[in-house]
């Protein structure tokens, strides 16, 4: 149950959540299912948190659904990913649902490895949501925390910016969560207590929660679990 604490969206609710979604390939081989289904399961499953987060009053919401590393992978699992992403990003209902809570779609990461219609959908949709600020689903793909760095370097540096004299603000508005509040808490799921690289410039003070679920079975109740764990934590940000 949802404590009274994030049921009334007191001042001990993260305004911005990360969940790395991990454990899904150990998942299907623990249930004899093949990968594809695996995925499924997982894309189906971060739709209901998605929606979880948003009715719990999270403001910013970050899904990392594929790293810069995991182009690496078998080029069959590639391809399954590739392939859920098209269907779940061109899901008339996920984007209706989105829009009609005032969501903002926001990608991070690159762009321009991604197939075509993948890029093309997720342009579409940061497109036709650009205006809405009731709150932001992150959907971070091709992502990686270093490869975001070099690109914010290199951006600063192509604006004239003279890199040794910025301000840690002035280098946070060439990341690619330019604008919003960093991560108050960064969940990881399948007992992996690690964060892989995601947002390390983000992340210097974020809470961190590691969940002994593989990500198919993480429910919006243990979302919710992780969130009331947080609510509990004292922040000192380095005060």
């Amino acid at each position: 149950m949802v404590s009274s604490a994030l049921s009334t969206g007191s001042m001990y609710l993260p305004k911005h959540v990360v969940l790395i979604p991990d454990g899904n390939r150990r998942w299907a081989a623990k249930h004899n299912m093949p990968l594809d289904v695996a995925y499924l399961r997982a894309a189906e499953r971060a739709k209901e948190l998605i929606a979880t987060a948003q009715k719990l009053g999270v403001k910013i919401f970050t899904f990392w659904a594929f790293s810069s590393e995991n182009w690496s992978r078998d080029s069959h699992e590639v391809d399954i990913i590739m392939a859920i992403a098209r269907r779940y990003l061109s899901d008339k209902t996920f984007i209706e649902e989105i829009k009609a809570a005032r969501g903002g779609f926001h990608h991070l990461g690159r762009k321009d490895r991604l197939p075509s219609e993948v890029r093309t959908l997720i342009e579409r949709l940061e497109h036709e949501t650009v205006a809405n600020r009731e709150y932001t689903f992150n959907f971070a793909f091709d992502y990686g925390g270093r490869d975001e760095i070099l690109r914010a370097i290199a951006k600063a540096a192509h604006s004239g910016k003279n890199v040794e004299e910025m301000t840690a603000e002035e280098f946070g508005s060439f990341l690619d969560t330019e604008g919003q509040d960093d991560p108050d808490l960064i969940i990881r799921t399948s007992g992996e207590s690690r964060i892989s690289g995601l947002m390390p410039w983000q992340s210097c003070y974020s809470e961190l929660c590691f969940v002994d679920v593989l990500f198919p079975d993480f429910t919006p109740t243990h979302l919710k679990m992780a969130i009331e764990d947080y609510s509990r934590r004292e922040r000192r940000l380095g005060r």
